[in-house]
């Protein structure tokens, strides 16, 4: 029987990584802003290119008060770009198999903060902020954001292909080229972990129950923890029947079907 080892919050680590980037492109800023020579010059002269209306030497109170709230302007920071990201679906684990643009993702959502805290100061009046500071913390956090997300994610790779640690044993339902060309595709790449255990083929016209009892012996079997479906000539109660035994199962399903377009359309009725 498969053995299932699998990380079931595995976005916690990338959360945490997040909050590491946010801290490391804090501290980052405020040496640089605040104490470096070379940030000076720096950053005075990336003010006069683009004409921003700022003292390059901070008041002595400024970098003091950072340094005191540097907790409480830190969990500002990271309840805000995190959520940003959660909506972004950048802790989705397994939802999304194919490569997303995570890192336009990031930029984005470091941009729409960057807009927010721009806007509350804007309100508030608030003189006090140095606008540079923010900015360097937005860029600063991309960097090491991207940095970090990328090393998790080539050390999560190598653990599932060197250990078989994490990863998600597979039925794959189909027979025709789509499924086929997603069964090459998963084995040369091992997408998020995802490794096919067995193959239940698909005749056109075939019974739902059948079928559905095939899957479900692969599944039991095998301990398999996904069933993947990408084959046009499942029909829509196949496809449905497949979905309900998933849920029976407990197990995630994908599916991949022009048939499934139907039932969208139908939805808007």
């Amino acid at each position: 029987m498969w053995k299932k080892t699998s990380v079931q919050s595995l976005w916690l680590v990338y959360l945490a990584s997040d909050i590491l980037a946010i801290i490391a492109a804090y501290a980052l800023t405020l040496y640089l802003r605040s104490y470096s020579e070379w940030g000076g010059i720096l950053y005075g002269s990336l003010m006069s290119v683009l004409g921003v209306q700022e003292p390059v030497l901070l008041r002595p109170e400024i970098p003091l008060f950072y340094i005191e709230n540097a907790g409480r302007i830190i969990l500002i920071l990271s309840v805000t770009i995190c959520f940003l990201y959660a909506f972004l679906d950048l802790y989705a684990g397994r939802r999304f198999l194919l490569k997303r643009p995570v890192v336009l993702y990031i930029i984005v959502a470091n941009a729409v903060a960057l807009a927010l805290y721009y806007c509350y100061f804007y309100v508030r009046v608030n003189t006090f902020h140095p606008r540079t500071v923010f900015a360097s913390i937005a860029f600063f956090n991309i960097v090491f954001c991207v940095l970090l997300r990328s090393g998790l994610g080539r050390l999560h790779r190598l653990v599932q292909t060197r250990f078989h640690f994490d990863e998600c044993p597979a039925v794959l339902v189909g027979s025709d080229d789509t499924t086929r060309s997603l069964d090459e595709l998963i084995s040369a790449t091992g997408l998020q972990g995802v490794r096919i255990v067995a193959r239940v083929g698909v005749e056109k016209g075939a019974d739902g129950e059948t079928l559905a009892g095939q899957v479900r012996d692969r599944v039991l079997k095998l301990g398999a923890g996904m069933i993947l479906c990408a084959d046009d000539n499942l029909t829509v109660a196949g496809l449905m029947r497949i979905i309900q035994l998933s849920e029976e199962l407990g197990v995630e399903v994908k599916v991949h079907s022009e048939r499934m377009n139907v039932l969208l359309t139908k939805a808007r009725q």
